[in-house]
């Protein structure tokens, strides 16, 4: 055994199984709309942010959400923390403070050069260029609980859990928001080639879309309380979203139908992402490995042996490897071909 993976071992030996514990709580009970602690209480007023983000060490920390930025590293959020990380696919890790107050969950890379996120303790959307500079915009709206962000079409757009609505907002701050059904606890948001904006509505156990007009259309998952949680959309524009109470993969094609893939083993998949061999890549961080689905449901497994193993949240990252948050202040990147490296966030 190296003297790297000796590191590693009592890094997840301290830190991995607290931290497993809140994600899997996290996904299960609250995937749509940030840590439990906030579940059920109003959020504050936002502050005002800094001018521009403080480069601050890098120290054993819980990332949370990942995305790759315009500037092609890896951009990622830390649990219940207010920082935002940058990796390069080397492993170059720098740490930004992003706000006194409020933090960043989910991370995506916006139509305008930046990286966008969302903040649902501060209650607004959040955006850091790739040199570090920090604004927000603060949503109307008192404890909507923005949760999932996505780009497409030249808008941000993302889900307000708590308010039961999906927010579009221009590089320039204009804001417009559409009304669901109450209830519908949107989360997890993705934008199809053709415009549509994808959603799960984990409170109502469907798969949302919203027209570039702003018509809604429903579609109902088959197995009842599955929970939809991560989603992600194919070049070919199959929507596809795990479940998180039914460990199934479910594909939403273009004219409406669902097909589920139930998975072989019974841990809730987390995460999704599409990778450019074609096939889906889905985390679960309970079972300690990471699926590869393909688009007919076809599944390899990788991992699922080491205990301290604990994939979260999946990206397609810019060498077209897939990249992965661990708790223990660890990112992965696995390739198709199933090699998995691992680099520990510290120094």
């Amino acid at each position: 055994m190296s003297h790297h993976e000796r590191h590693l071992g009592r890094i997840r030996a301290r830190l991995c199984r607290p931290a497993l514990a809140a994600l899997v709580a996290l996904a299960v009970l609250l995937f749509g709309c940030g840590p439990a602690a906030l579940r059920g209480k109003a959020l504050p007023a936002a502050e005002a942010p800094a001018p521009r983000a403080v480069m601050a060490p890098i120290l054993v920390h819980s990332p949370f959400a990942i995305a790759t930025g315009p500037d092609g590293n890896l951009w990622f959020t830390e649990y219940q923390a207010p920082y935002i990380g940058r990796m390069t696919p080397q492993g170059d890790v720098k740490r930004f403070r992003i706000a006194e107050k409020g933090f960043a969950e989910r991370i995506t890379a916006g139509p305008d050069g930046a990286l966008w996120f969302s903040d649902p303790l501060g209650n607004q959307i959040g955006r850091i260029t790739v040199k570090g500079r920090v604004s927000h915009v603060t949503l109307p709206n008192p404890g909507c609980g923005p949760a999932g962000i996505a780009a497409g079409r030249g808008y941000i757009y993302f889900s307000e859990h708590s308010a039961s609505r999906i927010g579009r907002l221009s590089p320039g701050g204009k804001l417009t928001e559409f009304t669901l059904p109450p209830g519908s606890g949107p989360g997890a948001i993705a934008v199809a080639p053709d415009g549509g904006v994808y959603f799960a509505q984990d409170r109502a156990n469907r798969i949302g879309r919203l027209s570039t007009a702003g018509k809604l259309t429903e579609f109902p998952i088959p197995t009842p309380d599955s929970v939809p949680g991560g989603l992600a959309v194919d070049a070919a524009g199959d929507v596809y979203f795990t479940e998180l109470r039914a460990a199934k993969i479910g594909k939403l094609t273009p004219d409406g139908k669902i097909v589920e893939f139930r998975l072989p083993r019974s841990d809730p998949p987390l995460s999704i992402a599409a990778g450019l061999d074609g096939n889906l890549w889905v985390t679960a961080p309970r079972g300690h490995l990471i699926y590869r689905v393909s688009p007919s449901g076809q599944v390899s497994i990788f991992g699922g042996t080491e205990s301290g193993f604990a994939p979260a949240f999946i990206t397609l990252g810019p060498d077209g490897n897939l990249y992965f948050t661990e708790p223990a202040g660890i990112i992965g990147r696995i390739t198709t071909a199933g090699k998995i490296t691992e680099f520990l966030l510290s120094r």
